[in-house]
């Protein structure tokens, strides 16, 4: 499979994976041959891409680090309790049900599927609509922040926790208002207060609602602190900020990177990580940035890239031992067979570099 953005789909191409809508039903299954129609309805709701089936990429496949079905129970954990929120819900059995579910349907599940995974790697471009931006959102930070406590293996870091901290973590944006949270420009001194302040709403409406324990409770309140200092509501600085809310700085931050907003395109995961990492020290802690890095594919499995011999390829395989270095089929050859490149292992290709993803 092979992943185009948006703009490059053509009519005829064939979905390699099913594309869920923002009520998590079925939008364009595997298979569906695209249509003009069908790629501007996928530009309309906020898609950055799709990954299709072709001769160019017969044969190679990518996997998800969380299964399917795992996904879909996230997803929807996360937008009833993100509208409990906003319909003003505070007790009763929708709540009671939700948190049993985050408890027991989705972050121990998750838990268990990561550690059990030989490829312990985000390998997938990810591409969601807008109008359900917080939900899918939420189910990538769990899975990023999983990724990260595992990979870091850090002592007395309770991974449920930390689990359900990450799927819960943006609810004090259900009590912003959209124009605010979706401006495209310079936020106002108000604005931004506005912001701050309802970090400590989401706090207390967490506190008052979920059987939560403290420490994911103050992981949530603490994912918008800096490591220098400079970050809100408390302007915490290094350790003082909880292993919690360091995780989620840089998780959520990554995903918001990666995500096609109304205000702005997704970036490629190149360029994500080099935001994270030239703030490393600054907004992030630098240990956890490197660990970061370990479970980041930069070029995820089914894009196509431009190497630095200008021959063009598509990425079939990726690396725990080096995410910079993955397989490659070479795109183009006239030989009947797929020839390929390994930047890690072969020596003849060690000079050779990867200068940036293709959008087709």
């Amino acid at each position: 499979m092979r992943y185009i953005s948006v703009p490059n789909l053509e009519a005829g191409m064939i979905l390699a994976r099913t594309i869920y809508g923002g009520s998590l039903d079925v939008l364009m299954g595997r298979g569906t041959t695209l249509t003009g129609a069908y790629i501007n309805r996928l530009s309309i709701l906020g898609f950055s891409g799709a990954y299709i089936q072709d001769s160019l990429s017969d044969g190679e496949q990518a996997a998800d680090i969380l299964s399917g079905d795992l996904r879909i129970r996230a997803i929807r954990a996360a937008r009833t309790v993100f509208q409990s929120a906003e319909n003003g819900s505070s007790s009763g059995q929708i709540i009671h049900r939700v948190a049993r579910e985050i408890h027991q349907d989705v972050v121990l599940p998750a838990i268990e599927e990561i550690i059990s995974s030989r490829h312990r790697m985000v390998d997938l471009v990810d591409s969601k609509p807008f109008d359900s931006y917080h939900y899918y959102h939420a189910a990538n930070v769990l899975a990023l922040s999983l990724l990260l406590g595992i990979e870091m293996r850090s002592s007395g870091l309770d991974l449920h926790e930390l689990g359900v901290a990450a799927l819960l973590h943006d609810i004090g944006d259900v009590f912003i208002p959209k124009e605010i949270l979706q401006k495209p420009g310079r936020l106002t001194e108000d604005e931004r207060a506005i912001i701050q302040e309802n970090t400590e709403t989401g706090f207390k409406f967490l506190r008052a609602n979920f059987d939560l324990s403290i420490d994911a409770c103050v992981g949530i309140f603490q994912n918008h602190e800096n490591y220098d200092g400079t970050g809100y509501p408390n302007k915490l600085k290094g350790n003082k900020i909880s292993l919690l809310g360091r995780i989620l700085a840089i998780t959520e931050a990554y995903d918001a990177l990666v995500s096609r907003r109304p205000y702005r395109p997704a970036m490629y995961p190149p360029d994500a990580m080099a935001f994270i990492e030239s703030n490393a020290g600054k907004m992030y802690d630098p240990e956890l940035v490197a660990g970061f890095k370990r479970i980041i594919a930069l070029y995820p499995t089914g894009v196509s890239v431009e190497l630095s011999s200008k021959v063009r390829c598509l990425v079939v395989r990726n690396h725990t031992a080096d995410p910079a270095r993955p397989l490659l089929r070479m795109l183009g050859s006239l030989s009947k067979s797929a020839l390929y490149i390994n930047l890690l292992s072969d020596p003849k290709f060690a000079d050779v570099k990867i200068n940036r993803i293709l959008d087709t």
